[in-house]
This record gives C-alpha cells, sequence and structure tokens, in this order.
C-alpha cells in the first residue's frame, strides 16, 4: 500500500474512512460492509439527484485499491474546513434546512440518515453541502428515524436557544461534542416557549421521553413509526427551523461601520489604502481577522477566496446574509476570537483541528485590532508578530497610536502600564518576522498601514 494519511477525524464509521495520499488527494475507502447500500444508492438515483442539486459533495469511483475488494472514491476537496461553533446563527440554519431537504429526498428513495450531525456539513462555494458519502442507510420503515435525537441536540437546540436570547449556544457545541442535552435546554429556555409547538414537541416533550425511556432501549424501540411520519417530522422541522429568527437587539460591533469610525473621511480613505497596498502584492488566499461585516475582504480581488472573521456573532451573521443575498461564493465568514482560538478538541484532542492548524494563508488584513489585542488583551508586540508569521505570507496590519479616540476609550479606567506601546517597539518586535515592503498614512486619522512580507 502506498503512503496514505488518514483523517484524525475518520474512524468512527465501521463503512469506511478518509485519507489523503502522496499526492495530497482527498480519497475515502469503501468497505464491504457498505458494498450492498453503497450499489444500492448508486441504482436508486439518489446519489444522482444529490449531487446534480448540489446537496451533496460529488465523487467520483477510482480503480486503484488499497485493500483487496474496497472501493475507493474521490470527493470533491473542500478548501476549509470549518465548524459549527464557528459558524453563525443562519449558516447553521442553512446546513441544517440542507440535512432536513437531503433526509426528505432520501425517504422517497427508501433510504434514511443514519447520522444528523453539523459536522457532515461544509461550506463550498458560498453554500452548505453534504460531504459524508457513507451516512446513508435503508429505511426500517417502522421504526422512527434513528438520527432524529442527534438532529434535535446538534442543529434544533442551538438553533432554539439562539432564538431565544442564548448568542453564544453554538459554542456550547464545543463541549457537547453529541450534542446538547436536551433536559438541559429544557431548562434553559424559558416558560413562554412552551406555547411554541414545534419547540415543545422537538425539545421539552423530547427530553421528558429521552429521560424517561434512559437505558431502557428494548422498550422504546417496540415504538412503531410510519413512513408518512416521517415525512411529517421532517416537514414540522422545516417549518420550525424555518421561521427561527435571531433577537432583534445589535451587538457590540454589528453597527461599527455605522457608529464607530472616527470620520466617515477615515474609512473612504482607509479603503483607498488598502487597494493601493493590495495592488503591490500576489495572492490567492487571505485572512480578514477581525472583519466586522466584510467591507475589507470584499477590496481584495475576486480570484481569492477570503476567510472573513469576527468575535461578534451578529456581524458575522449580518455579513453571511449579505454575502448569501449577493451570491458571492469566495468569502467565508466565520464567529471567531483571535485571543481564544478554536482549540483541538475531540479525541486525542485531534478529531477537530485547531483553527490556527486549518488557517494558513498567502495574505492577511488586520486592520483596527492592534488596540484590542495589546490592551484589551494584554498581548505583547512580540507574540502577535510571531503568531501572524506562522499563519501568513503578507500581512496588511493597521497601526492605531495611543491617542487615537478608540484607543482612549477601551484604557477607561485602566492603569497604563502599556509602556511599550510605540510605533518604535512595534516596528522592532514586527522586523524580527517580517520585512515592510510599504507603509501609508491613513489620512483623517493618526493611524498607519503597513504591508509587511514575512521573512
Amino acid at each position: 500500500m502506498k503512503e496514505i494519511h488518514r483523517s484524525k477525524a475518520s474512524f468512527r464509521d465501521p463503512d469506511g474512512y478518509v485519507f489523503t495520499n502522496e499526492k495530497d488527494e482527498l480519497l475515502r475507502v469503501v468497505h464491504n460492509s457498505y458494498s450492498e447500500v453503497w450499489s444500492e444508492l448508486n441504482t436508486c438515483g439518489l446519489f444522482g439527484e444529490l449531487h446534480s442539486k448540489k446537496l451533496l459533495v460529488f465523487h467520483e469511483e477510482i480503480n486503484e485499491l488499497t485493500v483487496d475488494h474496497d472501493k475507493l472514491i474521490k470527493p470533491k476537496k473542500i478548501p476549509f474546513i470549518s465548524y459549527p461553533y464557528e459558524w453563525s446563527f443562519n449558516q447553521l440554519k442553512d446546513a441544517a434546512l440542507l440535512t432536513l431537504k437531503i433526509q426528505k429526498l432520501s425517504l422517497k428513495k427508501n433510504f434514511s440518515l443514519k447520522d444528523a450531525t453539523p459536522y457532515n456539513v461544509q461550506f463550498l462555494d458560498g453554500k452548505p453541502i453534504f460531504i459524508d458519502t457513507l451516512s446513508f442507510e435503508k429505511l426500517n420503515q417502522e421504526n422512527p428515524w434513528t438520527a432524529y435525537h442527534q438532529f434535535c441536540t446538534m442543529f434544533y437546540a442551538p438553533l432554539v436557544l439562539q432564538a431565544f436570547g442564548f448568542s453564544d449556544a453554538q459554542g456550547l457545541l464545543k463541549i457537547h461534542l453529541d450534542g446538547i442535552p436536551l433536559n438541559d435546554v429544557s431548562r434553559m429556555l424559558p416558560f413562554k416557549s412552551r406555547f411554541n409547538p414545534s419547540v415543545y414537541m422537538h425539545i421539552h416533550l423530547h427530553a421528558k421521553f429521552s429521560q424517561k425511556h434512559e437505558g431502557r432501549k428494548a422498550e422504546s424501540s417496540k415504538l412503531t413509526y410510519s413512513k408518512r411520519k416521517h415525512e411529517q417530522l421532517i416537514d414540522n422541522l422545516i417549518r420550525s427551523i424555518s421561521k427561527l429568527r435571531l433577537p432583534s437587539k445589535n451587538s457590540t460591533w454589528n453597527k461599527y461601520y455605522e457608529t464607530g469610525l472616527l470620520s466617515e473621511n477615515y474609512f473612504e480613505k482607509k479603503k483607498e489604502a488598502v487597494k493601493m497596498l493590495l495592488n503591490k502584492i500576489e495572492y490567492s488566499t487571505v485572512w480578514d481577522l477581525g472583519c466586522n461585516e466584510g467591507e475589507f475582504s470584499k477590496l481584495t480581488k475576486e480570484t481569492s477566496a477570503v476567510i472573513a472573521t469576527d468575535l461578534d456573532y451578529k456581524a458575522i451573521d449580518q455579513f453571511y446574509l449579505k454575502l448569501k443575498e449577493t451570491k458571492s461564493e469566495r468569502i467565508l465568514p466565520l464567529v471567531f476570537n483571535i485571543s481564544n482560538p478554536s482549540a483541538g478538541i475531540g479525541w486525542k484532542n485531534e478529531e477537530r483541528t485547531s483553527f490556527l492548524e486549518r488557517i494558513n494563508v498567502d495574505l492577511t488584513l488586520a486592520l483596527a485590532v492592534m488596540h484590542h489585542l495589546r490592551i484589551s488583551n494584554n498581548v505583547p508586540f512580540a507574540l502577535m508578530a510571531e503568531m501572524f508569521a506562522k499563519q501568513t505570507q503578507y500581512l496588511i496590519f493597521e497601526y492605531v497610536p495611543k491617542d487615537d479616540p478608540n484607543v482612549e476609550r477601551i484604557m477607561g479606567l485602566k492603569k497604563d502600564v502599556y509602556l511599550d506601546y510605540t510605533r518604535d517597539h512595534f516596528l522592532l518586535e514586527f522586523k524580527k518576522w517580517f520585512r515592510t515592503i510599504e507603509s501609508l498614512a491613513v489620512q483623517g486619522s493618526k493611524r498607519e498601514l503597513y504591508l509587511f512580507e514575512r521573512k
């Protein structure tokens, strides 16, 4: 067997696994245990329909075998893997609706999803797409959808919690890798949620039933559930999730472009300066750190792929909806806090890879983040420079002086112990890792933009 690198996240499914070969191609082994189901999935037309509707990642079968009699397929590779706790509300909502749509189409072909986890969904060309080709099983005409409980704990629960004001509910998926316990969700939700029939059925009643039958699988397995009941269940979930909305109140940063700027002139001049610097380098992948609603992500060239991150969930959600409306496919907005990056979690802390292990780009935009990192989070310039040097070749960094109004605002009543907060010290530390290509003053402010290249 040629050298392979098995995915550290691909070990739970007995029917196959994912690996990369010596050419860095992504491949999936299909074991004999799945051969009968695999054959029927192809002959019944379900795979063809899901591929044609761009609901399931496209794959091709290849002749090369890694183990005798196993099938080998080559799925389309996702450029950047993201996780549900990094998505906004509407990204998770669209991923949930995609999963339900696939389940509904599967039922028509007498198949069902055996898994209903958001980890089976990724974002490709601005849209959610299902990536687990082996997640289908033959429909059991008598028993309930086996993945229904998982769907409720991993999709429906965090969506409902956010709709009722728990803004960081998706972050609970970092702790509860197998889904948020419904008993906990039921207790967290306000009493008024019980007057919503769907929430009552899929959360409160579901939690009671699960608790009652915990450890009594034999008794609960005697319940019968017709195919028609399956369809009604899916339709109810689709209607309920489609109606869910975030509370209308603003977050800290989602109105930043309207209320937080130094001046309108500053914003336009800054955009002009960033464009000038972008024209001086070649790049194809971009990380826009602290993107807010993505005005600077959009300035990057149309052929580039952008990962746009911000810690403000509402700003990222608004950005995602705007991209969806304009059918922009090259920018992926994600919720991310640079001072507390998504860590490696799951088995051996490797099943879900840390964000900083996944991100490696040609260019990083770090605009108006310096003072937040240095003062709000007490990160020294030396550590900032080192982190950026490990993630990017080029860096456009905005220097924000100490007498900037926004710096003075976040200083507040803090004691000024930031004696190293000077241009000279900032440049001293960054030049250990980068060389300066150009620097520009941002008119309408005392700020400066630096274009760095990693040494």
